[in-house]
């Protein structure tokens, strides 16, 4: 009876109606991960949820499968139009079981799942649905990934969501056209110039935009039926942007000057570049913390690098310390919770395109 009663007030009990907007699951939201990774909707129906007590869906690199539940009652006098939606990409799997004239209907979005099947063809994993007026139904959620698990689950009206999407897809446009647009620039100069720091400064432009696009989900409409690729491409772009960065650094803050850095630097790019093709090998589970953990340390030792140089007497590493002192806070912070499973991933990743499009105007 007590086990009854605590599964009961798990439950989330969300009262909609006609002036319904918009609203996260989480907190109030129900899961349950330990071993469920083989459960069918009926088995999962009989296991005790607990309340996630989180701002967020986030549990970092700790879990790959869960189970999520929440109620929904249609209180007003019409249908409403629903979509549920995640804003972060990088998510394998989401099977979504809906409650529909008797029966469930499954509909399933992810990375793996190509983007032909997508019902709302956005960019967002989102999955559209409708209640019907004065009903109640429980809603369960099947989430699996081999990457982070993150997943800021949100459900909207079908109007409010259309108009959300189409702003922050307006901001991410800006932010790509600006970052287009420099490297048409730097091409333009390379070209006149021949200057190899140019060169190496196209290429890290270049794969920096492919993996914001690819983080937020813009690139899986170029090959949608590719599902193995969105899983790879993201690793690939940020293994080569560590690359870049490396090479670039030691070209523009002239490291020739210390040898065992100037080398050091080039052999880690070495490496980062090897690591940008042979991650397809090695499981996702173990390339995504080792990824995530790299851009950390990256970010820091340039950083670092920079104020050596400045000592040195390099004046244009002055330039180099606040372009990338910019990035190395807001990127440092998505970093860090990614890998401690913190809240706000999404609004980190925005601040990191924003200092990144800072750096690239100030370099």
């Amino acid at each position: 009876w007590l086990s009854c009663m605590c599964s009961l007030v798990c439950y989330a009990d969300l009262q909609l109606d006609e002036n319904f907007s918009e609203q996260r699951l989480a907190p109030e939201i129900s899961y349950i991960c330990s071993g469920v990774s083989h459960y069918t909707l009926d088995e999962a129906k009989t296991l005790n949820f607990a309340p996630l007590a989180r701002k967020e869906i986030s549990f970092g690199f700790t879990q790959s499968d869960c189970w999520f539940h929440f109620r929904a009652t249609n209180t007003g006098d019409k249908p409403l139009a629903l979509v549920l939606s995640s804003d972060f990409n990088l998510f394998d799997h989401l099977d979504f079981y809906i409650p529909s004239s008797g029966k469930i209907v499954k509909k399933s979005i992810g990375d793996t799942i190509s983007y032909n099947q997508r019902e709302l063809k956005v960019r967002t994993l989102s999955i559209p649905f409708t209640i019907n007026a004065k009903e109640t139904h429980d809603y369960y959620l099947h989430a699996k990934t081999s990457s982070t698990f993150y997943l800021p689950l949100q459900l909207s009206s079908y109007p409010e969501f259309i108009n959300v999407n189409d702003k922050i897809d307006t901001l991410i446009g800006l932010f790509y056209g600006m970052v287009i647009g420099l490297f048409l620039y730097h091409l333009f100069l390379f070209i006149l110039t021949r200057e190899k720091v140019q060169l190496l400064y196209i290429f890290y432009v270049m794969n920096t935009l492919l993996f914001f696009a690819a983080e937020q989900g813009s690139l899986f409409r170029f090959w949608p039926t590719a599902t193995t690729l969105n899983n790879f491409s993201i690793y690939t772009f940020a293994f080569l942007v560590f690359s870049s960065a490396c090479l670039f650094t030691r070209t523009y803050l002239n490291t020739k000057e210390s040898p065992r850095l100037h080398n050091f630097l080039k052999w880690l790019a070495f490496i980062f570049a090897i690591s940008a093709f042979a991650h397809v090998f090695i499981p996702t589970r173990i390339v995504a913390p080792v990824m995530t953990s790299s851009g950390l340390f990256v970010i820091f030792l340039l950083f670092f690098i920079s104020i050596k140089r400045w000592l040195d007497g390099l004046n244009e590493a002055k330039i180099f310390i606040i372009s990338w002192g910019l990035l190395i806070v807001t990127g440092a912070y998505f970093i860090i919770l990614l890998l401690s499973g913190g809240s706000g991933i999404s609004n980190a990743l925005i601040y990191t395109q924003i200092a990144f499009a800072a750096q690239q105007v100030l370099l």
